[in-house]
């Protein structure tokens, strides 16, 4: 078997390389410490095609493979030590993704289009305080009411929120929800686009935030704090995939890299 890169694989890592060294290198130590915010590199990011990397050109994405963003893992990481760059970057990789392949046409052309241009963020919204991620024992109960799916419960250790809120467009979070009973299990747990600002960069309601101080890593790299859903509204259309079948798309989604 032949494992050498492709040329466009050589040529990518290489690029990838060249970036790293002009934009993060020197910057990582200020990144790390807060004084250095990732919000100035998101633009140049988007700039080079890595945000959205393997999302469809018709969202702005490079069609890039999962081993081209491995690759490019492993270059941001040699060039930031910190491991705020290639984290951001393994987020926006996998949990993109997963909206291109079950959310609805019109949620994807509304929320990926920004995000490759590096105007929005897709995280993960999963761990909660009593069980770590226990998919199939998620607590956050989602309830259609008068039309609107209202979010209430506790997601930990969530990346992003203060980022996204920073963004022009903000963007949202692959929430693992439960939309039946907890004996139920696996088979009451339905994924869904929690947006925390919509309709031109509007902040959301229902919801409260923060980031930790955590041992290990700083604010000013990428933030990680808890997310506090208190009827927070979430429209039926961005429901991923269908209500109770979200047990296999958060599996399915434990697979790609950012996880």
């Amino acid at each position: 078997m032949d494992f050498d890169f492709s040329r466009e694989e050589a040529l990518f890592r290489d690029s990838v390389r060249e970036f790293g060294e002009r934009y993060i290198k020197p910057h990582w130590v200020d990144l790390d410490e807060g004084r250095y915010s990732l919000l100035d590199l998101i633009p140049r990011l988007a700039e080079h095609g890595l945000v959205g990397l393997t999302l469809s050109s018709k969202y702005g994405g490079s069609e890039g493979s999962f081993l081209m963003a491995a690759i490019a893992a492993e270059e941001l990481a040699y060039a930031d030590p910190s491991l705020a760059v290639p984290v951001y970057f393994l987020l926006e990789t996998a949990w993109p993704f997963i909206v291109q392949r079950y959310a609805k046409d019109s949620v994807k052309e509304e929320v990926l289009t920004r995000l490759t241009k590096g105007e929005a963020w897709i995280g993960i919204a999963s761990t909660e305080p009593q069980g770590g991620s226990d998919v199939a024992g998620e607590r956050t109960e989602a309830k259609l009411v008068n039309g609107k799916w209202l979010l209430t419960g506790e997601k930990n250790m969530v990346t992003g929120v203060s980022i996204a809120l920073r963004l022009p467009y903000g963007g949202g979070f692959v929430t693992i929800t439960r939309t039946g009973p907890l004996e139920a299990k696996h088979r009451a747990i339905t994924t869904m686009l929690f947006m925390v600002k919509r309709n031109g960069g509007v902040v959301n309601t229902g919801f409260e935030t923060r980031d930790y101080e955590e041992w290990g890593g700083r604010r000013g790299g990428i933030p990680t704090g808890y997310l506090r859903l208190n009827g927070a509204p979430v429209d039926p259309e961005f429901v991923l995939g269908e209500v109770n079948n979200g047990f296999k798309i958060a599996m399915e989604a434990s697979m790609w890299p950012g996880r």
